[in-house]
């Protein structure tokens, strides 16, 4: 039968590739010679001729018809190549008869759960929810999904259909709208306000940095906060705490220009909540945080892609000089100096250097912070071990004069640790005429002081858990010229603790005419530096690596300062000639004790190896020989090889990577905007609590504080309720603070100009209106 079916293909032979069995009798399909063509027979009849093309519309109805006349599934997957639940979706769209459902399962659109219902609903429904609450016209829709189809859809659901309707929707407002100038309302926050300045001295420049930063998604316009909510209306919101952080927001999104940095007033905003790196936002709660700062980005992948873009090295730059134009530490003359080293406990082959937290050389990242003397961060350089720090801090002050725009001609002061200790530096800085140190001596030992100099005293106090809680350190110091170079001062100090005890130190300084307790008190009062290290850390997550990008030192031939290093092998070489000098010394050594002296019988019983080695001297004349000919052969290949090589080149032949800082730069230099944000708001209230213990903790948890939002005539109220119970004295601080910040006239960040009134909510005062329905 099968032979008499292919000779009726026109002289062509088919192959069959479906037979008849049990439970399918009497169809069979064979496959022409070219593949283009499938053959369907009903018993000996050609039933019909479909395209073999496993994407054309009659192969899939075939193999649905199959489906549902009950072959063998098993045998259909094995023919036609196609999944069970494609082969069932097939088969069940031409059982249920709807023609356009039929098209949707044939070309693949599948549409989940937006049905054409809900689709049309959406399209008829976009436009006005749209223009009433722009800030969160998605959620909006899909409560109106739930309520009228019964439906649960997830934003990501709708994201793709409302992109196009919101980009249709703009385009034609654009086309058929002109703009009018917005009249400036006596409550809005216009550009000359004074709690909205400019753009601070020495940010010239900032919107050319930024538009080398792409956005990660097409910027749009600001919330407007004033059509979203009617006068009297109200919401409830989740981190309106981070209002209070309104100014400096709004200050960053204005200096940077927001529509082309539209992630770094969010990104300083998550950091505040607590999220101390990308991935942690993802548990902000992104429709509120895009009603209160306008433009947001939810997605991890965009805010990774944003972090990722060109020109970040002056963005980094530009950060830096926008957080030392808004703390006035920047104005001072004196500043601490020190490196914060972070571990690296990754696979990339990046260079060892000394990391305190685990006690020994290992894989580390340095950052120089330069701190002001009230212990505010102005200034970090990322660098890995190839410059030591006492290279690397010339053009660390250099950058930091740039930045925080410090004139090149005033006299500074840096304080440091003994770490940067060296002659040589010492020199370099005795050379520059506008800049002092301040350091310890390195290995002091405490001695008899000398008796021919005056000894001064003075005492310094400090207050621990408030400030009436005083405690005074006691001083005894003498100051002479330094022994090594007369043109620095030392300064031994013998210091008190309260408790009784006293340490005695070297301090040295290069500025002579300044008067000595100043001294004194810089350098012991460097713990305000190592305590922010600890605070950036716990609180801003400054230890993040932020990106496990490495650059090959051989991409970076060009653009890093190369300098000698000592030769490995010169010095393997070394070491290997001092073990031999000191193997034939000990050699000869022994020889010349053993002239002239008698060995006693009884001397060479119990020492029978030593008598044994005196009665064979050939044994040691050679190995004298063999070591002295080894040492010529080390100081041959000595005198062949370099005592000093390219430590880049060194670097590039073992393969050495540094790590891409570029991401974190970025991230960190946000992180300080962000702390020293805190500081100043913190500031009145830590005044008014006189708690040192857990004032930080009470207004952390203020900051991140929940909200009711009231729409007032040119105002919101802020009503804060916080997760933690305010004992009465706190709870009327906090309302002082508060009317405190009211006199500022803050304004919601997101760009609407709207003023801001805050309250300390009462959760008694709360009418709960509950429209979810209750679960059966």
């Amino acid at each position: 039968m099968i032979s008499s079916i292919q000779e009726r293909q026109s002289g062509e032979f088919v192959q069959l590739i479906l037979g008849t069995d049990k439970r399918n009798p009497a169809i069979s399909v064979y496959e022409a010679p070219d593949s283009l063509t499938l053959h369907v027979y009903y018993g000996l009849e050609l039933m019909e001729v479909i395209e073999g093309d496993k994407e054309s519309a009659g192969y899939k109805l075939l193999v649905g018809r199959l489906y549902n006349a009950g072959v063998k599934v098993r045998t259909l997957q094995e023919t036609f190549a196609v999944d069970r639940k494609t082969m069932k979706r097939w088969g069940d769209a031409l059982l249920e008869g709807d023609p356009e459902k039929l098209i949707e399962v044939l070309t693949g659109r599948h549409r989940g759960k937006i049905t054409r219902e809900i689709e049309g609903f959406v399209r008829m429904r976009f436009k006005s929810v749209y223009t009433n609450h722009r800030s969160s016209y998605s959620a909006f829709l899909r409560r109106e999904i739930k309520e009228v189809f019964g439906v649960g859809l997830s934003g990501e659901a709708l994201r793709p259909l409302l992109g196009q309707l919101r980009a249709s929707f703009d385009a034609g407002s654009a086309a058929t709208t002109q703009p009018e100038a917005e009249p400036k309302r006596e409550t809005a926050c216009d550009d000359g306000a004074p709690h909205s300045p400019a753009a601070p001295a020495g940010m010239e420049g900032m919107e050319s940095a930024c538009q080398a930063v792409p956005p990660a998604v097409p910027a749009r316009k600001p919330s407007p906060v004033f059509e979203a909510m009617e006068v009297g209306t109200s919401r409830f919101c989740h981190h309106a705490g981070v209002l209070l952080f309104a100014h400096p927001i709004a200050a960053l999104r204005k200096a940077f220009d927001e529509p082309a940095c539209p992630l770094l007033p969010q990104w300083l905003a998550c950091v505040l909540l607590g999220a101390l790196n990308i991935e942690q936002s993802k548990f902000l709660d992104f429709e509120d945080l895009e009603f209160l700062l306008g433009h947001t980005v939810p997605s991890l992948h965009p805010q990774r892609e944003g972090l990722r873009a060109p020109g970040l090295e002056k963005t980094t730059e530009k950060l830096l000089a926008f957080n030392a134009a808004e703390c006035p530490a920047a104005q001072g003359s004196d500043f601490y100096y020190d490196p914060h080293t972070k571990a690296y406990s990754g696979a990339a082959n990046i260079l060892k250097g000394w990391c305190g937290s685990t006690h020994r050389a290992d894989k580390a990242l340095h950052t120089d912070f330069i701190h002001g003397a009230d212990g505010t961060p102005l200034f970090m350089e990322w660098s890995d071990n190839f410059h030591d720090l006492r290279e690397r801090f010339p053009e660390n002050i250099k950058e930091f004069r740039k930045v925080a725009r410090i004139d090149p001609k005033k006299a500074i002061t840096i304080t440091l640790d003994r770490g940067i200790y060296g002659l040589d530096f010492f020199q370099w800085v005795l050379a520059e005429e506008h800049l002092h140190i301040v350091t310890w001596e390195k290995g002091y030992e405490p001695s008899p002081w000398p008796t021919d100099v005056p000894v001064a005293t003075f005492a310094l106090e400090r207050s621990r858990n408030r400030a009436a809680d005083v405690r005074s350190y006691r001083f005894e110091f003498i100051a002479r010229p330094w022994k090594k170079d007369a043109r620095m001062k030392q300064i031994l100090v013998r210091a008190t603790h309260p408790s009784g005890r006293t340490a005695e130190v070297s301090i040295l300084a290069d500025d002579l005419q300044r008067p000595e307790p100043e001294i004194i008190r810089a350098i012991f009062w460097r713990w305000l530096q190592e305590n922010d290290f600890k605070y950036l850390d716990k609180h801003f997550g400054i230890n993040q690596i932020t990106g496990y990008a490495v650059i090959a030192y051989e991409a970076l031939g060009g653009k890093i300062r190369d300098k000698q290093m000592k030769n490995g092998e010169h010095q393997a070489l070394s070491r290997e000639r001092s073990e031999l000098k000191r193997a034939l010394g000990r050699i000869l050594v022994a020889r010349r004790q053993r002239e002239g002296q008698e060995l006693k019988l009884e001397e060479l019983q119990k020492e029978p190896s030593r008598a044994s080695a005196l009665k064979s001297p050939a044994k040691e004349e050679a190995r004298v020989a063999k070591i002295e000919a080894r040492i010529k052969v080390v100081d041959e290949l000595q005198n062949q090889t370099r005592r000093e090589v390219s430590r880049l080149e060194t670097l590039i032949g073992t393969g050495k990577e540094k790590l891409n800082t570029a991401n974190k730069s970025v991230m960190d230099s946000v992180k300080i905007i962000a702390r020293n944000a805190f500081y100043r708001a913190l500031a009145p209230f830590k005044k008014a609590y006189d708690n040192y213990r857990d004032d930080h903790e009470y207004f952390r948890r203020l900051t991140r504080a929940h909200g009711i939002i009231v729409a007032r005539a040119g105002e919101l109220e802020v009503h804060l309720i916080t997760p933690v119970h305010f004992p009465e004295k706190i709870r009327q601080i906090v309302i002082r603070h508060l009317d405190e910040i009211n006199r500022t006239t803050p304004c919601l960040p997101d760009g609407s100009g709207r003023a801001l009134r805050f309250f300390l909510g009462d959760k008694q005062g709360i009418q709960l209106a509950p429209q979810n329905p209750p679960k059966s």
